[in-house]
This record gives C-alpha cells, structure tokens and sequence, in this order.
C-alpha cells in the first residue's frame, strides 16, 4: 500500500530555481522576463512596490520597538529557567 502524497500548502513550488527553467516566457521582452523571475525568487518585490514609506514606517518601526520590548525581558527570563547566564537569553 503506497502513502498519499502529501497535501500541497500552496502554490509555490519547493524547487523554485527549477520552475524558473520549466516556466515559458514567450512573448515577453526582458525586463518583463527579469521582473518574473524576480519576484518568483523574492516575492517581497510584489507588496514593496506598494508600500507606503510615509504611513507605513512608523507604524512598522512601533510594532518592531514593542515586540524587542516584549522579547528581550522573555529571553532574559527563559536563561534564568533554564540555569544559564542572562546573556543566553538575549542571543536565542
């Protein structure tokens, strides 16, 4: 009796550099070629272009400055748990 293949997460395939050889690209010239393989390689691409610096980054810059607040006293108390010198906590 043969398994199931597992189920598929989402669309983008786990071999990326081996799609990018299977993938067509005719009928593109090539920067629009450039930008495909691009973004299949980082997707960030897609959403970066939208972003809006002015509105964003601070409200990014304030998740981040609550979340290291948050982390560093976590990690801090963990070290202290698992009998290690605090500064164990801060680097895991």
């Amino acid at each position: 009796m043969r398994c199931p293949p597992p189920p598929k997460l989402c669309n983008v395939p786990l071999n990326a550099a081996a799609s990018l050889c299977r993938r067509s690209f005719k009928g593109q010239n090539v920067r629009e070629k450039a930008w495909n393989v691009a973004t299949r390689l980082c997707p960030a691409l897609v959403w970066l272009e939208k972003y809006e610096i002015r509105r964003q980054l601070p409200l990014d810059i304030a998740a981040g400055v609550a979340v290291t607040f948050l982390i560093i006293p976590q990690g801090l108390s963990y070290a202290g748990i698992a009998g290690v010198p605090a500064i164990y906590g801060l680097c895991a």
